[in-house]
């Protein structure tokens, strides 16, 4: 039976000390922290991922960072007082009684029995001295002190019946690198059917899990793929339970894989593969479908699978082997999705790509992994590993994979603009435009996106315009680009080149520039904010008026009535300046005029009727770029 209450997936290791002795952590490296429900273990060649990846799959005594509890609503303050509980206790960095005390079947961060005996008779071991030297929130020890000792032995059994059984002994799954769904024969000759050994297990179990500590148990298992025929044969021959799991499997593959044509999965008899029926297309053998969807069934069968458990820990060796770049950003939708909320990942990977499909993705966490050797004359270095916790646009995971950055952490695609202020209004526009379409996605600057500022007349250097000797590339800058120019005179020539080349990826303005985009309600409103209420305007005007005018000149000679008591107006030795408008007649300072105009744009319609056209365009455009098509 699926869950009903909300399950809280553990959010820290701690390594038992035969971990890390065997495990040789570099000194300070006793718990992995910030657990996440996909964790990803990144590093050069033999730093030691897949040796830790294998630690914390076969090792049973590991602790975490507290009693895992399901949610009740009824007992919020009880779960609050357990969690600051907990995280004072691995507050004590390297207090052992207090931090790795492990009880009985990972049962508990520390024992159970302790930490209620603390509670009731001696609360205050439950704030060690480094915590306050730490200035942590010591209010809730407070209210605890203030209890009664018989209200604080009513606390302590509540927790005893919140806590109890509820962190049962996970199933964990370990997929090697040695996987696949096509078994090897014993004798291809013989009829009768035969179901051949599986020799990557029994190759991964001899290599890895062979010493007496080191064993395989009922809850920790090996799946390479090689058993699936069988294993679904027997399901389709078996109980109604199986069949209905392996229909319900189907339908899985066909909605996130195979663009919602119905599968069918075949096991026929005298074969020992699988063959795939996809919608009204011929069936063909599973080898025949593509090494990529290979892959993603060999991981997504035991996930499926276990998807019922109550709690369950798959471990993967290199995912990213076979998959392409599209179809690694799937497998991570799928372990972050609710589909499975009981399951927590950990992966190794040497992929640039699968470290940029992360950035725009919650519910994972990256651990870089570096080998340290110390300095010795000796022959025989034992050397040292180190584990760091890190975000995933950090730069120096490219130089721990030995990817140059033109590989990855580049955003999709560019939108070029003449200057700061299109960047300013084109990000606001943006901004409402989601806002005003919850149903859309939204997409981050310079993840997604990036503005590149091409200061107007400079278009003409780069090899869209191709009459230099050597112009710029703007392939090599950034393949996908869409430009914007305003609509100046006297350059039909260069937008029709422009065009040519960029084809829909080009904008001109209908406008004369950007800030002519702007409805009359927000100039008036920037014009207000300028002046005295005493300075008469006049909002006789349209938006059709000012499209084509220099919008500086046009507010001096329409919208002040007078343009001599404005308060931006002063004398100097050759006259009055002019308040608003440069001498070109573009506006004065446009970097604080539109600062004034964007802090008045507070909804899509305030925008005019060209800047939403504008945006959707701008839309498109980045959501075509950002889209799994667009990766392929």
């Amino acid at each position: 039976m699926s869950m009903n209450k909300e399950f809280q997936l553990p959010d820290i290791f701690l390594l038992p000390d035969d971990v890390q002795k065997s495990y040789n952590c570099y000194p300070g490296i006793d718990r992995l922290k910030n657990l996440s429900k996909v964790n990803i273990f990144v590093g050069p060649n033999n730093t030691g991922k897949s040796r830790l990846l294998r630690k914390l799959f076969i090792t049973q005594n590991l602790a975490w960072s507290g009693l895992l509890i399901e949610k009740d609503k009824s007992k919020s303050e009880f779960i609050d007082l357990l969690n600051k509980i907990r995280e004072i206790g691995y507050q004590q960095d390297r207090n052992k009684e207090f931090s790795t005390t492990h009880g009985k079947d990972c049962e508990s961060y520390y024992k159970l029995d302790e930490l209620l005996e603390n509670l009731i008779i001696n609360p205050d071991a439950l704030l060690p001295e480094q915590y306050k030297l730490n200035k942590g929130d010591t209010s809730f020890y407070d209210k605890i002190k203030s209890f009664s000792t018989d209200k604080r032995s009513k606390l302590a059994e509540t927790l005893k019946t919140m806590t109890k059984n509820v962190l049962p002994k996970p199933e964990r799954i370990y997929i090697p690198v040695l996987r696949g769904l096509r078994p090897f024969q014993i004798d291809s000759d013989k009829k009768e059917e035969i179901k051949p050994a599986d020799l990557y297990s029994m190759r991964t179990e001899k290599d890895y899990f062979s010493e007496k500590t080191n064993k395989l148990t009922e809850n920790i298992k090996l799946f390479t793929g090689l058993e699936m025929y069988y294993r679904i044969r027997a399901s389709l021959l078996g109980e109604r339970k199986r069949r209905v799991f392996i229909r319900e499997y189907e339908d899985f593959l066909k909605v996130n894989f195979f663009e919602g044509k119905e599968i069918t999965i075949i096991p026929k008899e005298g074969e020992d593969v699988l063959t795939i029926k996809i919608g009204n297309e011929t069936e063909r053998s599973i080898f025949n479908i593509g090494d990529g969807i290979q892959q993603l069934m060999i991981f997504t069968f035991p996930m499926f699978e276990n998807k019922e458990e109550k709690f369950a820990q798959i471990f993967i060796e290199e995912p990213e082997l076979y998959l392409h770049p599209g179809l690694q950003r799937i497998l991570l939708n799928l372990m972050t999705s609710d589909q499975f909320p009981n399951q927590q990942y950990f992966l190794t990977t040497h992929s640039n790509h699968l470290l940029e499909i992360t950035q725009d993705m919650e519910k994972i966490s990256i651990y870089r992994f570096t080998k340290i050797l110390t300095e010795s004359k000796e022959p025989d270095i034992e050397a040292k590993f180190n584990i760091e916790n890190v975000s995933s646009g950090n730069r120096t995971l490219l130089d721990c994979l030995g990817v140059a950055n033109s590989s990855v952490f580049l955003s999709n695609c560019t939108i070029w603009v003449e200057g700061i202020t299109d960047r300013l209004y084109i990000r606001k526009y943006l901004e409402l435009y989601n806002a005003a379409h919850p149903e859309t996605k939204k997409y981050s600057e310079d993840l997604h996106y990036s503005f590149l500022e091409y200061s107007g007349s400079n278009i003409a250097h780069y090899s869209f315009l191709d009459k230099e000797e050597k112009p710029i590339n703007f392939e090599r800058l950034c393949g996908t680009i869409f430009l914007i120019c305003d609509r100046d005179e006297d350059k039909e020539e260069r937008f029709e080149n422009l065009r040519d080349v960029l084809d829909d990826r080009f904008h001109v303005l209908d406008s004369i520039e950007i800030e002519n985009l702007l409805s009359k309600e927000i100039i008036i409103q920037i014009v207000k904010s300028y002046e005295s209420n005493d300075v008469e305007l006049n909002s006789n005007f349209t938006e059709k008026t000012y499209k084509k005018k220099k919008l500086g000149r046009f507010i001096e000679d329409r919208v002040l009535k007078d343009k001599t008591r404005s308060k931006r107006i002063r004398k100097t030795e050759g006259g009055y300046v002019h308040p608003y408008s440069e001498k070109s007649g573009t506006i004065k300072d446009k970097l604080t005029f539109a600062q004034k105009a964007i802090s008045y744009l507070n909804d899509y319609d305030d925008l005019s009727d060209e800047a939403k056209q504008l945006t959707e365009k701008i839309y498109a455009f980045i959501d075509k770029n950002n889209t799994q098509e667009a990766q392929k």
